[in-house]
């Protein structure tokens, strides 16, 4: 499969997704070493590298993304939508786990954003 394919199937999955917004960011000189989508699901920063499988990133493209990890963002070498879906999946527990911290310290009974707890 191409990565232009990937990454269409991916961007397609991604604006699919409530509170979730993603682009594709072209290659130029300008750009050249810039992950090829940015995007934000929940408030949080995912930053993803579309790589066809089995191949590596440059150097350049680990250091970018190791820019955005040290940021606090979420940044991936990724090559199929399942790949994207573990990172989604992993984003969501983690905001509900802290959701479920903050209520217990506030002694909230109500779920944020989530409705009322049982």
């Amino acid at each position: 499969m191409k990565e232009r394919t990937i990454v269409q199937n991916i961007l397609k999955f991604l604006n699919g997704l409530d509170e979730c917004y993603a682009r594709k960011i072209f290659s130029s000189n300008f750009t050249a070493n810039l992950p090829d989508i940015f995007c934000c699901f929940r408030g949080r920063a995912v930053i993803l590298e579309v790589k066809r499988p089995g191949q590596k990133l440059t150097k350049l493209q680990d250091v970018e993304l190791r820019r955005w990890l040290d940021a606090g963002g979420s940044a991936s070498r990724v090559d199929c939508v399942e790949d994207v879906k573990a990172i989604i999946r992993e984003i969501t527990e983690d905001q509900e786990a802290d959701d479920d911290i903050l209520r217990l310290h506030l002694g909230l009974s109500y779920d944020l954003g989530y409705g009322i707890i049982k």
